[in-house]
């Protein structure tokens, strides 16, 4: 059974949000707070179908024929294949018994200090799944890029490039194109884009022996997927040392060569420089080992301009560099 304090807002929590007054919600410094800047850039479209989204894919090209005179031309056709992407419903409900919450008359003040929580911590799952989710292990997850990058034998794997590291202290960079016919997010046909957010007012809960109580209730659903309708458009660096990266800087620099595995990720792998959104995202370590090379004289690859009004950002050969803190950087060997 779900207890007051650990799934319930108690008074002791109530009293720590305070001000020095005791009369309003103080701001709340947000220390568990993360950069996950990925959402900026991504494309998101309504699915075609009411679970999902399905792609219709070339997968081979028709035949054709030098012909001669009184010659003859055999009829071909090309081949396509489907891909049915589905999207994940995350859902969370905040219950504040109405008797707390009307304590101090400032209930919509705490109210709104707690969606805040819920905002940030819907956000921190979808960057997690957009990048692990995985439907084989978790059914109900959507599909995220590490599962469908994540061998190199399969059919898209010279889309990774090995970083060069070893067991669990691994992570990755990914150079994506954002558009809606290379890779971009969808939410179900009929439904709404984006994180839903709806206040249930006052509600009158029942338990197992009849017994009442009457809460403030709040509900947030988020139904998404993602689809990558061209792998070609998507680039892992992966096998990034973690703790090499820390030894950039010093007298025995042991760390990827990361100018060079970005140059190959732009030039060798990617398809083409066009037709979309191009951005790079990283971990805050592997940000930081940019940012030091960044600022040594002889690098040119490396700038920092301004990008969407952002202000100054990180970039690569034009491209901008995103930190997204939903990356791990406790990845395994991916081979």
């Amino acid at each position: 059974m779900a207890t007051v304090g650990t799934t319930y807002l108690n008074i002791a929590d109530k009293v720590k949000r305070l001000d020095p007054n005791g009369e309003k919600i103080a701001t709340i410094i947000e220390l568990l707070a993360e950069t996950n800047d990925v959402m900026q850039d991504m494309v998101v479209i309504e699915g075609n179908t009411q679970t999902g989204h399905r792609t219709t894919m070339r997968s081979g090209l028709p035949s054709t024929t030098w012909r001669k005179l009184y010659g003859y031309t055999t009829p071909s056709k090309s081949t396509t294949v489907q891909v049915d992407d589905t999207a994940g419903i995350q859902e969370a409900f905040s219950i504040l018994d109405k008797d707390l919450g009307d304590l101090g008359g400032d209930v919509a003040g705490l109210r709104l200090s707690e969606d805040l929580a819920f905002f940030q911590a819907m956000n921190h799952e979808f960057v997690q799944t957009l990048f692990y989710g995985n439907t084989d292990t978790d059914p109900e997850e959507f599909m995220g890029l590490a599962p469908r990058f994540g061998d190199t034998s399969a059919s898209n794997g010279g889309q990774i490039i090995d970083a060069g590291g070893s067991g669990s202290d691994n992570t990755s960079m990914w150079l994506i194109k954002w558009s809606e016919n290379h890779t971009h997010a969808f939410f179900p046909k009929g439904t709404t884009a984006g994180l839903q957010h709806e206040d249930m007012g006052v509600q009158t809960e029942t338990d197992s022996s009849g017994g009442k109580r009457v809460v403030y209730q709040t509900r947030y659903l988020w139904k998404v997927g993602l689809s990558v309708r061209d792998w070609r458009h998507v680039v892992r660096i992966a096998n990034i040392d973690v703790s090499a990266l820390l030894t950039i800087g010093s007298g025995s620099d042991t760390s990827a060569d990361l100018i060079n595995d970005m140059i190959d990720a732009m030039h060798a792998k990617m398809q083409n420089l066009t037709g979309g959104t191009l951005v790079w995202y990283c971990d805050r370590v592997v940000y930081t080992a940019l940012t030091k090379k960044a600022v040594a004289k002889a690098n040119v690859n490396l700038t920092f301009d301004t990008f969407a009004g952002e202000g100054r950002v990180m970039h690569f050969q034009g491209i901008p560099i995103r930190r997204v803190d939903g990356l791990l950087q406790t990845e395994s060997q991916v081979t």
